[in-house]
């Protein structure tokens, strides 16, 4: 598995897999009566902002198989820390293909994120995970990731 800098030509399939991954994080009660294309339509116009931002570093990497096959990417970021003010590595999205799940792509995203980040001088790294995703959660855990902050909703409306 090699991974790579994500090439211009990459930016379609990393858009598709995030169209699909935003909808399935999304809470049931949240997805109740949005339209699918809505919410694809909101995320490309953020990806677009992210990536026509010069003020901030961004980069993603796209590992593909020996093959030379997509298996999944990461998109990484600066972010400010919203209490602190401290400028911070945040990992935007993270990717793997159903096939290529289990076999430690993840594992070696996360390592590289945490290596861009400190080749940056962050002091830390952050990122968001739907609450119903365990296996994720359960894979940033390992690697040392602590909760900070848990995001609660409530319907106020039918």
């Amino acid at each position: 598995m090699q991974i790579l800098g994500a090439r211009e030509s990459d930016w379609s399939l990393i858009v598709e897999r995030s169209e699909e991954t935003v909808w399935q994080d999304l809470s049931p009660q949240r997805r109740e009566g949005l339209e699918k294309e809505l919410v694809a339509q909101r995320l490309k116009g953020l990806i677009s902002e992210i990536r026509d931002d010069r003020s901030r570093p961004h980069q993603a990497f796209v590992a593909r198989d020996e093959e030379g096959r997509f298996a999944g990417y990461i998109w990484l970021t600066e972010n400010t820390d919203y209490f602190t003010g401290q400028k911070q590595a945040f990992i935007l999205d993270i990717y793997v293909e159903e096939k290529q799940r289990r076999k430690g792509l993840g594992q070696r995203f996360l390592e590289l994120a945490e290596r861009w980040g400190r080749e940056r001088g962050y002091r830390f790294i952050a990122l968001s995970v739907a609450a119903h995703n365990l296996v994720a959660r359960g894979l940033y855990e390992k690697r040392g990731y602590q909760e900070e902050w848990v995001g609660m909703s409530k319907r106020l409306l039918e």
